[in-house]
Order: C-alpha cells, then sequence, then structure tokens
C-alpha cells in the first residue's frame, strides 16, 4: 500500500487522490518479471547489426555467426570480409571502382586449406641492398649534392621492403561443385580500375590467425548441431 507524497498518509490501492488531503496520486506501475532470454535471442543480441559491405542481404532465418578481416590492402585501398552464417560461406571484397563476392553453401563444405607466410624476392633484397651501399658510397664522397644519394638510399629500402611480403590463402572445398561452379561475363583484363582483386593476393590480417583457427571447427559445428551453434559462437 503506497503513501502519500504530501501528507504520508496510507493511500488504497487504486486510489486517484489521497482520502485524507486531497493530493493526486500518480497511478502505480506493475513491474514486469524478468525472463532470461534464449539463446536463439542472446545469438541475435550478439551478432553483428550490419555487414561492412553494403548490399549484402541475409535469407531467410540466417544469421552471421563470426566475419573476419581476412583481407587488407592499402593501395590500391581494398578490404575483403569472410562472413560465416548458420547457412553459408561468403568472401566480399570492395575496392573503389570494383567488387569481389565468392559463396558456398555451408552444408556443401568439404574440406578447408588455408596458409600462411613470407614471399621473399631474393633478387629485390639483393638490388636494394646495392643500391642503399651505391648511395652511402656516394653520399660519403659527395661535397655538395646529396639529394641524389638520399633519393637512391629511400629508393633502395623501399626495394627491400617491397621483397618482403607477408602472404596467406585460403581454399573452401564444395562436395556440390567441381571446380568454379559460377562463371559469368569475361572477367577482368587488368588491374588498373579492378582493385578488388588484390583482396585475393593480399597479406594476412591480425584476424588471419583467428581465422585459420576457428574455421573448421565452426563449420563442424554448424553443420553438425545446426542453429545451437550459433550460441556457442556468437559469444
Amino acid at each position: 500500500m503506497p503513501f502519500c507524497e504530501e501528507c504520508g498518509s496510507r493511500i488504497p490501492d487504486g486510489a486517484s487522490s489521497c482520502p485524507a488531503c486531497g493530493a493526486a496520486v500518480e497511478p502505480s506501475v506493475t513491474a514486469i518479471p524478468y525472463t532470461k532470454p534464449s539463446y536463439y535471442e542472446q545469438a541475435r543480441a550478439a551478432q553483428p547489426s550490419s555487414t561492412p559491405l553494403n548490399g549484402l542481404l541475409l535469407a531467410e532465418n540466417e544469421r552471421i555467426v563470426r566475419q573476419y578481416q581476412c583481407s587488407n590492402v592499402k593501395r590500391p585501398k581494398c578490404t575483403g570480409y569472410l562472413t560465416v552464417t548458420n547457412k553459408r560461406v561468403l568472401f566480399q571484397a570492395k575496392a573503389a571502382t570494383s567488387r569481389i563476392s565468392k559463396e558456398v553453401v555451408l552444408d556443401s563444405v568439404s574440406g578447408l586449406d588455408c596458409y600462411y607466410g613470407l614471399n621473399i624476392n631474393v633478387f629485390g633484397i639483393l638490388l636494394g641492398i646495392i643500391m642503399v651501399l651505391g648511395g652511402l658510397a656516394l653520399l660519403f664522397v659527395a661535397e655538395e649534392m646529396v639529394f641524389p644519394e638520399i633519393l637512391l638510399i629511400v629508393l633502395g629500402g623501399i626495394v627491400i621492403y617491397v621483397s618482403l611480403q607477408k602472404c596467406f590463402f585460403l581454399s573452401i572445398f564444395s562436395s556440390k561443385a567441381n571446380g568454379s561452379p559460377i562463371s559469368l561475363g569475361a572477367g577482368a583484363r587488368t588491374l588498373v580500375g579492378n582493385g578488388a582483386l588484390y583482396a585475393l593476393v593480399s597479406e594476412p590480417t591480425a584476424d588471419t590467425d583467428r581465422m585459420i583457427n576457428e574455421l573448421g571447427a565452426l563449420v563442424q559445428d554448424l553443420q553438425t548441431l545446426g542453429d545451437h551453434a550459433i550460441d556457442k559462437w556468437c559469444r
């Protein structure tokens, strides 16, 4: 039973005013008992609200379970994501004037092949070292002009840097397809204007290790447990 805020008298339940002083009474609010959300509701709340690439639509009852930024190219600017849902595995990459999309039905995934390492161009490294040493030698004997020598040293350092590039690849095999199940159009004939293709040969990102560690178990759980795996992987 509530009490009047003006005079402190008891107010009967349901009364609109205090029987002692006549002050108006605010209607009481009935508390709603807490109900723990189901694991489906928790999974839906935990999943990303949108995908990084605009325009990617989900099928009926399809839920995003995991998403990896597995490709990141600085020049030309291009970012690629591997998205695992409870129905599909998709790769999407987008550059300024181009876009690439690959997908496979989750139930048909029969194997994964993952690798990442370091590409070493020995010839490029040797050339860069020669350029740096040549620039230092010229800089040592030069008396006035130093800009060409410094430029040679900088270019040599750049050549060495680009000769040491991280690399990775990921192949997803499907039991329902041989080769490429979908092939449309003439395809890209040059990389100019088709920067999204760089995402296919990109160096690894911070998500690559996690993707390689999780992807096999994630696909296996989704194939065997169905939507029950969403609760586990969306935590």
